[in-house]
């Protein structure tokens, strides 16, 4: 055992560990998730067209309701140099993913001192299926993740010689997410909590760290603070009440809830007027954690509702029992055992309030894997003496941990359907070029995700609007709805299993292709129909309207 304590223990541990993580999850990510074609976030979309607007000299293209400038100003410059949208969304994905990566290694190793045990408990989150799904997804929420468990990563490791030069780094780390996502902002007054009651033995240098940090934070956060002040008069300025409004009264139909938000309504307002209806749905959004349903995890189109990331039940029991494992653990201070379980908590509780989509749930994960790791050493047994053996057992604990979440999560099925997907979506793609189909707007469609995989921004084709679905219309009077807007010359109806649907046109599948004065039909296959409006002349040939 002596000839490899330089690498259980020592500088070259220090590298090699670490070292081997990141080679293993860059396997596991490019053989597993291997990168697709499309984009596959509707919102994504919305992003790109925000960033184009983005301007300094309009304050107003800096704020807009759910998102800040940040995450825009990443994408304009992929949209600047042309790149390939669909990659370059996953790549800042990923590079989130790296990051929490960093972060959870860290506070293990630091928690532990064992790098084996931080290798071993960092894996635990690398190759979690969850995980692995987030880190290839276009959209804010990783890269938000990442720096945000950087931040409670220097505020971990601050003691009291270092606490001030780590309060402040982590409040401008803090800062930087919140660019990426505003929900980062639900880290700020529990930083400053935990900071206040356990910075320090001395009150004097509690003050200062909390006062540091969030100074930092309104530092480096100002540009998107100072436009939210300027445009909507409030420096915080978010619509994340609407989000609680449709958890109590609401549902998905953004389109109709938007409009039928009652003005003036805020938090207070909702907790004065309802206070049981906002228990009774905070709770059951919190009792979704716990939640496992296999069956709905597998639904290609469901799996943005479902809470199921530690599954089965005893990996839930493993994070609960650690939680207090952790609490009582001698080798932590105050401070770091506050910040877990505080954190873990917290960000759970937060969102739950309004909807606890499992996408905010990112960090509560690895702050999972972080206590597990740190139960499982601790219960193992300590890492140095006569009982260094105990490290190794540490270990082979964490690596069962490790493949009962891969044996028991469903996640080949799951990349069999988003590669499905992304196929059907390619193929649709080239059915429609080879129809003539040129541009975005030349065609309509209940999908979502159909787009041109050709052009580097991926712009999506046409979609129907709520006001184009409405069954006591006739055939007829639907489509002189839906052409009396549209320029598109071609209709695309998905009825298939994968069509991120708009609404359903199901009603007018029959009636659709007896019009022929009206519709003529190019492809009718039991998931995919395809119609000209006529006149209808097809790609190189006459018009062969009747």
């Amino acid at each position: 055992m002596a000839r490899f304590e330089p690498w259980l223990h020592g500088r070259r541990g220090r590298l090699v560990f670490p070292s081997a993580v990141l080679v293993v999850y860059g396997v596991v990510y490019l053989v597993w998730t291997r990168p697709l074609d499309a984009v596959l976030t509707v919102d994504y979309w919305l992003h790109m067209g925000w960033a184009r607007q983005l301007s300094l000299a309009r304050p107003e293209s800096l704020v807009h309701p759910f998102y800040p400038a940040g995450y825009f100003a990443v994408l304009r410059l992929g949209l600047e140099a042309g790149l390939d949208m669909a990659r370059y969304g996953q790549f800042l994905s990923w590079a989130g993913s790296l990051l929490a990566l960093v972060a959870v290694y860290g506070l293990v190793a630091r928690g532990t001192g064992s790098e084996p045990l931080a290798a071993a408990g960092t894996l635990l989150l690398a190759v979690h299926p969850f995980f692995l799904y987030q880190a290839t997804r276009q959209g804010t929420d990783m890269l938000a993740a990442g720096l945000l468990l950087v931040a409670i990563l220097l505020l971990f490791l601050a003691r009291d010689r270092a606490l001030l030069g780590r309060a402040l780094a982590a409040g401008a780390v803090l800062g930087l997410a919140y660019h990426i996502r505003l929900t980062s902002l639900l880290f700020l007054p529990l930083g400053l909590l935990l900071l206040l009651l356990f910075g320090s033995e001395v009150g004097r240098r509690r003050l200062a760290a909390a006062g540091l940090f969030a100074t930092a934070f309104l530092l480096v956060s100002a540009p998107q603070l100072v436009a939210s002040a300027i445009v909507e008069g409030n420096p915080f300025h978010n619509n994340m009440v609407h989000n609680v409004w449709f958890g109590l009264y609401g549902d998905f139909d953004w389109d109709h809830n938007w409009s039928q938000f009652p003005p003036d309504t805020t938090l207070i307002s909702l907790v004065r007027d309802d206070p049981g209806g906002v228990l009774s749905h905070w709770a059951f959004e919190l009792g979704r954690v716990l939640g496992y349903d296999a069956g709905n995890n597998l639904d290609a189109l469901g799996w943005e509702r479902f809470v199921t990331f530690w599954h089965p039940l005893p990996m839930h029991l493993l994070w609960l029992v650690g939680s207090f494992v952790v609490a009582y653990d001698a080798r932590l201070s105050r401070r770091q055992r506050a910040l877990l379980l505080g954190s873990l908590a917290g960000l759970v509780a937060a969102p739950a309030v309004a909807w606890l989509f499992n996408r905010f749930l990112i960090v509560p994960l690895a702050l999972q894997a972080v206590i597990i790791a740190l139960a499982v050493s601790r219960l193992a047994g300590p890492g140095n003496g006569a009982a260094r053996g105990g490290t190794w057992l540490g270990v082979a604990a964490l690596v069962i941990c490790l493949a009962v979440v891969q044996l028991a999560t469903p996640w080949r099925e799951r990349l069999r359907q988003i590669e499905e997907l992304t196929a059907h979506i390619a193929l649709v793609d080239a059915r429609l070029a080879a129809l003539g189909v040129t541009a975005p707007d030349q065609a309509i469609t209940n999908n979502r995700l159909f787009q041109q995989l050709s052009a580097p921004d991926h712009p999506r084709y046409a979609v129907f609007r709520s006001h184009d679905n409405d069954p006591a219309l006739t055939v007829e009077q639907f489509l002189e709805r839906i052409t009396r807007e549209l320029t598109g010359e071609f209709l695309v109806f998905d009825w298939g299993r994968y069509a991120v649907r708009t609404f359903d046109f199901a009603p007018y599948r029959e009636q659709l292709g007896t019009h022929p004065g009206l519709l003529r039909p190019l492809i009718e296959e039991p998931e995919l129909s395809i119609y000209c409006r006529q006149p209808c002349a097809p790609p190189g040939g006459p018009d062969t309207s009747p």
